[in-house]
């Protein structure tokens, strides 16, 4: 291959992988791993933002904030694209249904910012799971990517019978060392919340049926003295520099991770229900974030940096 030819197929693996390594490239593209940098600087001067990381797993990847951002989707017309699905569903006699369906999940999947996070709020570490309940979990999260319903097959410790029915899931939830899933059931009629357990949930598979996800839905109705988690949630906003946001979001924050683009960052808003823990992981990220709101929240934060200042400079 010529020198153009290895560079567009660098960007391309770079696009599609993630961070490589220059082995890796080099055994992809067939070449000598001294020539990745050259090709890196060549892809740098064509306009494309190839970031390095440093270290023993660091690597080479696509900065993609810099590639043709007219044509990233906002919320509302990624919400909006979602609801078609619902909407032609339901128009059986519509003849291109599935080419409409690959076209849209195309469309979707060439956003980067069409990538959902895991719907895990965690206030408990080393939880294990076994290899049953990591799959159902797993096959949840799915059928939440996509929207469609799971079939679940599942016994209360009070019923003598195993139940089965649709669930269209909405949220999961680690709580007090349990996995749960909050979803509208199609036997109740309601949203009600299930335990991934081998003793309750016996079975859990995915579905053709799509869903279309009520808007009204809140996970907060679900937090409280009456409900299932019974902790007190804060409702966080952290203004975060755009090029550290990819490194932002490796982080767990919390429930209902939201981002708004602002002229000086990308602001994040979640709900959490310890603020030291919160605070722990603001200061790995030292200037490069900055605590908005609550405010009562944010001068507490404050207080505690200036503090650690103080007892340095004596």
């Amino acid at each position: 291959m010529n020198r153009s030819a290895i560079c567009i197929k660098m960007l391309m693996l770079l696009k599609a992988r993630g961070k490589m390594n220059t082995l890796e490239l080099a055994k992809e593209l067939e070449t000598n791993p001294r020539n990745i940098r050259e090709f890196k600087k060549e892809l740098v001067t064509a306009g494309y933002n190839i970031q390095e990381v440093k270290g023993r797993y660091g690597g080479y990847y696509l900065d993609e904030d810099c590639l043709f951002p007219s044509l990233k989707l906002t919320k509302d017309e990624i919400d909006a694209l979602n609801e078609s699905r619902g909407i032609v569903d339901s128009h059986p006699e519509f003849v291109g249904r599935d080419f409409f369906h690959s076209g849209l999940d195309k469309v979707l999947c060439a956003d980067k910012d069409t990538k959902s996070m895991m719907h895990y709020y965690v206030n408990q570490t080393g939880l294990a799971l076994s290899l049953q309940e990591y799959n159902m979990v797993q096959t949840v999260q799915l059928a939440m990517d996509r929207k469609q319903s799971v079939e679940i097959c599942y016994q209360t410790l009070s019923q003598k019978d195993v139940s089965t029915f649709l669930l269209d899931p909405y949220e999961i939830i680690h709580y007090k060392n349990a996995y749960y899933v909050i979803g509208f059931s199609h036997k109740r009629n309601e949203y009600r919340t299930y335990r991934f357990s081998i003793q309750r949930m016996k079975q859990c598979k995915l579905t053709d049926k799509r869903f279309l996800r009520d808007s009204s839905f809140n996970v907060a109705s679900f937090i409280g003295k009456e409900s299932l988690i019974k902790a007190s949630f804060i409702r966080f906003e952290i203004l975060v520099k755009t090029e550290f946001i990819r490194m932002f979001k490796e982080q767990y924050w919390g429930l209902d991770f939201k981002e708004i683009k602002k002229n000086d960052g990308i602001l994040c808003t979640f709900m959490a229900e310890d603020p030291n823990k919160i605070y722990q992981q603001l200061f790995l990220f030292q200037d490069k974030v900055k605590l908005v709101a609550p405010l009562d929240n944010k001068n507490e934060y404050c207080r505690m940096v200036k503090d650690i200042l103080h007892m340095y400079q004596e």
